[in-house]
């Protein structure tokens, strides 16, 4: 039976998916420093005060991919087994992640 996560979880994550991908987009066109936030919460149709929810500023919009997979490896190094040489862990979590796809269009 598939596992469904609650509705506020899904608007969530789509929130922050649709930001990301309206400033991406914006920072492909525009480039970097030409786009403003008003431009990528306008693209993204939220209000500027929920991009500042999600994001510190566009800055760390432009590397959450990159903080996502950060996270992930930490999380994934704290449950490798205590008695592991810490070269071990490391290693094994960062070979399961380079199994993982890279979105190459962010």
């Amino acid at each position: 039976m598939p596992v469904h996560q609650p509705a506020w979880e899904a608007r969530t994550a789509k929130t922050r998916s649709d930001i990301v991908g309206a400033a991406l987009e914006r920072f492909e066109d525009a480039g970097f420093e030409a786009t403003t936030i008003d431009q990528i919460v306008a693209s993204a149709g939220v209000a500027r005060r929920t991009f500042f929810r999600y994001f510190p500023s566009k800055e760390a919009v432009l590397f959450s991919d990159f903080t996502a997979r950060q996270q992930r490896a930490a999380e994934r190094l704290c449950a490798r087994p205590l008695d592991e040489r810490p070269l071990d862990s490391l290693v094994a979590v960062l070979r399961s992640m380079s199994e993982e796809p890279i979105d190459s269009s962010r």
